[in-house]
């Protein structure tokens, strides 16, 4: 279903089953674009290529590109299915994608992707629902490819429940990528990256905004492992660090409040960039509390605290062991209150 130069309309699509078994096509299930000033009402749509036979990636479940505002009513269903590409992309470069106000899409589910499996690029809109909060509200696993799992880039708020089950897997990619989208919330279950071309979770201009995982994964990535910048919302990730190609396993900048909350172990035992940056940031907290927090970095500093006056950073709980050679094992300077608490902690430069 294809849309384009509607013009200054109103149109209301429903009752929407778009199913491509089979010999897949090359196009999404449903398509807008080019549809400046039009408003589309959209409810109870179900889009379904996800049979054991992969899609390409062009066979995307929903693709809006300069669509105006698109409508995904709360009332009905709204589902998409894909095996093999994205399940949404909407994309308002140049020309604006609106999803509206309180857009809600029930369930999204990606298998096998190569291009992500959700993609917001420069859309408008206020309070997007990913998830009914019932059942399976986000699958999104990517097994090639250096788009990520889940990205928001300079787009309005939108939430992910806690009630229902939201995972994401990528595999050459981020697994979240979210940029300028202030105050939305995420509640995952599990969150995990490999191999990522650029970082594991990254996290910049949440505002008030909020993150939070129950488990998850985090290696071989060439950018950061965690990398956060600016906000005051909790943020909350108990996955496991593993070594990476890239320059640091966490980064935590431009906080003005808040807690930073990294609970899960962090085994950097070959990476030369490695460690850990907390800088530049005027409030707030951040505790590593995972059993290992092991930083071998080399001729690279492992644990950086710095230009952070009126910020806390705890390593708690024991088994923090830092070993540089020329790098050093911790440098803190012009900032706040820094703790290491528990037994066995060792520093080796």
């Amino acid at each position: 279903i294809f849309g384009t130069g509607l013009g200054a309309t109103t149109v209301t699509l429903d009752d929407l089953n778009v199913a491509d078994n089979g010999t897949k096509g090359t196009q999404p299930g449903l398509e807008l674009a080019t549809n400046t000033g039009t408003t589309t009402n959209v409810s109870n749509l179900t889009v379904n290529n996800g049979d054991t036979s992969s899609a390409t990636t062009g066979d995307n479940g929903v693709k809006l590109t300069s669509a105006g505002t698109v409508n995904f009513a709360s009332t009905g269903t709204i589902s998409i299915t894909t095996n093999g590409a994205a399940g949404l992309i909407a994309d308002g470069t140049g020309t604006a994608t609106s999803l509206g106000s309180a857009s809600t899409f029930d369930d999204i589910t990606v298998s096998n992707s190569g291009d992500g499996g959700v993609r917001l690029l420069t859309t408008t809109g206020s309070g997007t629902a990913f998830g009914d909060g019932s059942g399976t509200d986000l699958s999104l696993t990517t097994t090639t490819g250096s788009p990520a799992g889940f990205s928001v880039q300079t787009a309005g708020s939108f939430s992910i429940p806690s009630a229902g089950q939201s995972d994401v897997h990528a595999t050459g990619g981020p697994a979240v990528d979210v940029t300028g989208s202030s105050g939305s919330t995420m509640s995952w279950d599990d969150v995990d990256s490999t191999n990522s071309a650029n970082d594991g979770v990254n996290l910049d201009g949440l505002g008030t905004g909020t993150f939070s995982a129950t488990s998850g994964d985090i290696g071989g990535e060439a950018g950061i492992g965690f990398d956060l910048n600016a906000g005051s919302g909790a943020i909350t990730y108990p996955g496991v660090f593993s070594n990476g190609s890239g320059s640091l396993v966490a980064e935590v900048t431009g906080r003005t409040g808040g807690v930073v909350s990294l609970s899960g172990s962090m085994n950097d035992t070959s990476d030369a960039g490695g460690g850990v940056n907390i800088a530049n940031n005027t409030g707030g907290s951040t505790v590593f509390s995972g059993a290992t927090k092991q930083y071998n970095t080399g001729a690279s500093d492992a644990v950086t605290f710095s230009n952070s006056d009126g910020h806390t950073f705890v390593l708690s709980g024991g088994g923090t062991d830092i070993d540089t050679t020329s790098g050093n094992g911790v440098n803190a300077t012009t900032s706040g209150t820094f703790q290491v608490s528990g037994s066995a902690n060792t520093l080796d430069s």
